[in-house]
């Protein structure tokens, strides 16, 4: 709880992009040791897969992930502007149009979407790296979405992503203090709630102090 590691560009693979140089307690660490632990961070889900003898994944990381991110929104939305690694929409201006740093939630959902900062030069080759691969996944993701049908019901308008920044804002520094006791009241579902990650997930937003009531599905 004292040491808050940025990760940013995607979600899989090389793509993971951990900013130790951001870390004051990575700064007495070599540059052969910061590889290692980028690598490790990449490679995290295989490697609890391998410790389980192949008989499970990584769910309560997942889980708990999954858990950090509803709180950091349910935070916002009960008026605790809170900050968290998310993978959202970009600005017009930015690399690509979909990418992971930091974001704060605040009342009426991501209020701000934060640059990456100062990086070192081992991390802007990372960064590099990571952009031609996400830009491959994201276009053919957007490629697919538009040649079939999804199963998502139109109402209204179209959503408008005008609000959004063409470029980022910079980063904030890392908040490790206990937040207020303002407290929401909110109703949550969890869908896929039987599953490995679902039944943990569900533990976990059950002890959150912004939820009032939880539905699972499955």
């Amino acid at each position: 709880e004292t040491i808050d590691v940025p990760v940013v560009g995607g979600h899989a693979g090389a793509t993971i992009l951990p900013l130790f140089s951001q870390v004051p307690a990575c700064r007495g660490m070599s540059a052969a040791e910061l590889e290692a632990m980028d690598k490790h961070v990449q490679d995290a889900g295989t490697d609890v897969v391998n410790a389980k003898g192949g008989k499970g994944s990584a769910t309560l990381s997942m889980a708990y992930a999954g858990a950090k991110f509803g709180n950091a929104v349910l935070c916002g939305l009960a008026g605790i502007e809170t900050t968290e690694c998310a993978y959202v929409i970009r600005g017009s201006e930015e690399q690509l149009p979909y990418l992971a740093s930091k974001v704060t939630f605040g009342a009426g959902g991501v209020k701000e979407v934060h640059g990456f900062g100062d990086m070192s030069e081992y991390e802007q080759g990372r960064l590099k790296e990571c952009l031609e691969q996400l830009k491959g996944e994201i276009d053919a993701g957007i490629s697919y979405a538009s040649e079939n049908e999804l199963a998502i019901e139109k109402t209204g308008s179209a959503w408008d992503a005008s609000c959004i920044p063409a470029t980022p804002s910079a980063p904030p520094q890392p908040n490790l203090a206990a937040s207020d006791k303002k407290t929401g009241n909110f109703k949550v579902c969890v869908c896929g709630g039987a599953g490995g990650i679902g039944q943990p997930l569900c533990l976990l937003m059950a002890q959150n102090p912004h939820v009032s009531e939880l539905c699972v599905f499955d």
